[in-house]
């Protein structure tokens, strides 16, 4: 059963944020202290979400919402209550490979019942019988789903729209109320990043699945969140399941990715033709041939993505490479030097390899090899302006977030470009590192400053309108304190409610020194959604 402490605390804020950033304390203070909670609490104002955005390949982004805390807090309250029913109605497609579960010890409160890995064998199975393939990719899933779909996916289109049943008391139309007053009222779209919207996203999709087999009979393949793929005996077939997938899709205000929707005819590869090649690449164990072997690696990555711009090579290439805090698989000392330098060079031609360059950069340095310290300076300083100037809201906080790890200065340049950002996320880890002594000079907090006010705790700023005051990293605008003298926040200042959490960040930490996992965790988050 999902609970309000597990939906509260581990899917509330998207994965791969920074370890700093956490939601436990403020999950475990609503859970505990129900009765405390003040009444405006459960009539909160419409607010607007802290936006963040995270790497894809190439120059593509992925534009994560976090919602206001009263708004999450009201949703994810319903959602606790009326699990069951959600749950099935989640689960009732039978072709969802990514059915939202509870799995013990996770990182998040949902997962899907299947991951990335089981797909080839899952790819395999529905094409064993069939000559032609199906594939369909819902456009912009999250972005484009209409918050007044989920009433009809849970209570049936006829029941949602008789206006007598408009009444809050259904749970789909308390749902589509904390969706939409999250998004400043919009009714266009769910937050892409908290996993209410996995749950939701399930809903919406598994009654569409629902109505595809209604009219396709039993279907030979599968769904995986937003992807479809299909077995078919002829091109006939499978043309006319595109025709009924993309009628129906049309009838929830959703529509198909034309880029990566196509009927193929079998056989075909299961998986990419790159993946063996770089997946069963050897590497030999004396120095000198390691050494040649690593340049004829890096060449092969470089050409194969050279060749599939639009594949995850160079990350998938990278994490390859990643010790996993084991030194008999790490590579000898005398080339360490040159797997940096690599490392590097992928880091300048895709900031989307920077998490798994900084994963590996962190596991060497647990395993004691001294990190070329010049060299990474350099790196995150320049990644910094470039990621500030492009509005790379992820890689800037990472590379501020490795600055302080390592206890690198932030110089004048690197410094200037973080004061015009406006990303909470990345504006509360340059105060933090500049609380620490890392960023001397060129920092200006004005820009900051102008959203220290009352207002600013339900707009897109509430974070930082709220943390920095929590923090006592900047002062309020006027001479009142503006999270006391808001009920809502007051309450969770009040109460200790700290979403950034300042030890689960150590500086300038030695090579070789034990440091708590979870501190690096996020870097090794799955995203699926």
């Amino acid at each position: 059963m999902a609970d309000l402490l597990s939906l509260l605390s581990l899917g509330y804020f998207p994965a791969k944020l920074p370890a700093p950033f956490t939601t436990a304390n403020f999950a475990e203070v609503m859970v505990n202290n129900v009765g405390g909670i003040p009444q405006s609490f459960a009539n909160p104002p419409k607010s607007k979400p802290l936006r963040h955005s995270f790497a894809r390949v190439g120059i593509n982004r992925r534009l994560s919402s976090i919602p206001n805390p009263t708004s999450q807090h009201n949703l994810c309250l319903d959602i606790a209550s009326n699990w069951g029913m959600l749950h099935h109605v989640a689960s009732l497609s039978s072709i969802s490979c990514s059915k939202p579960i509870i799995k013990q010890n996770a990182h998040r409160a949902l997962e899907p019942i299947k991951t990335f890995d089981d797909l080839p064998a899952i790819r395999l199975q529905t094409r064993a019988t069939a000559k032609f393939i199906l594939k369909a990719d819902v456009a912009q899933c999250y972005p484009s789903i209409y918050t007044h779909c989920i009433p009809w996916a849970i209570h049936g289109k006829a029941f949602a729209k008789n206006k007598a049943n408009r009444g809050y008391q259904h749970i789909g139309n308390s749902l589509d109320r904390w969706v939409s007053k999250g998004q400043d009222e919009q009714t266009n779209g769910i937050p892409i990043g908290p996993d209410t919207s996995f749950l939701i996203s399930e809903i919406i999709l598994s009654a569409i699945d629902d109505e595809l087999e209604k009219n396709l009979g039993n279907i030979k393949g599968f769904r995986y969140v937003d992807e479809y793929e299909m077995g078919f005996h002829t091109r006939a077939e499978a043309e006319s399941a595109l025709s009924i997938l993309r009628t129906i899709l049309r009838e929830y205000e959703l529509g198909l990715n034309t880029d990566k929707t196509e009927i193929i005819e079998l056989p075909v590869r299961i998986e990419s033709k790159w993946v063996p090649k770089l997946r069963s690449f050897p590497f030999r164990n004396t120095p000198k041939a390691q050494a040649t072997d690593l340049m004829t690696y890096f060449d092969l990555t470089f050409e194969l993505a050279h060749e599939h711009p639009k594949e995850h090579i160079l990350k998938y290439s990278i994490a390859r490479l990643s010790p996993r805090d084991d030194a008999k698989n790490a590579v000898d000392s005398s080339n360490w030097p040159l797997l940096q330098n690599f490392l590097f060079q992928c880091l300048m031609v895709e900031t989307g390899t920077f998490l798994p360059i900084l994963d590996i950069l962190i596991q060497y340095h647990k395993l004691g090899f001294n990190i070329d310290i010049n060299s990474v300076s350099e790196v995150l300083n320049t990644q910094i302006v470039h990621q500030c100037a492009s509005n790379y809201g992820s890689e800037a906080a990472w590379s501020v977030w490795a600055s302080i790890f390592f206890g690198i200065s932030i110089g004048a340049n690197a410094a200037r470009e973080l004061s015009k950002m406006i990303d909470p996320i990345v504006v509360l880890l340059a105060l933090d590192a500049r609380q620490r002594g890392l960023v001397p000079v060129g920092l200006d907090t004005s820009l900051w400053e102008s959203y220290m006010d009352q207002a600013s705790l339900y707009e897109s700023q509430w974070l930082l309108a709220y943390e920095a005051n929590v923090k006592n990293w900047l002062p309020s605008k006027s001479n009142n304190d503006h999270v006391l003298s808001d009920p809502n926040f007051r309450f969770l200042k009040m109460n200790g409610v700290e979403f950034y959490d300042i030890i689960k960040l150590p500086s300038a930490v030695p090579a070789g020194e034990e440091v708590d996992e979870d501190i690096f965790a996020p870097l090794y988050e799955d995203v699926f959604y």
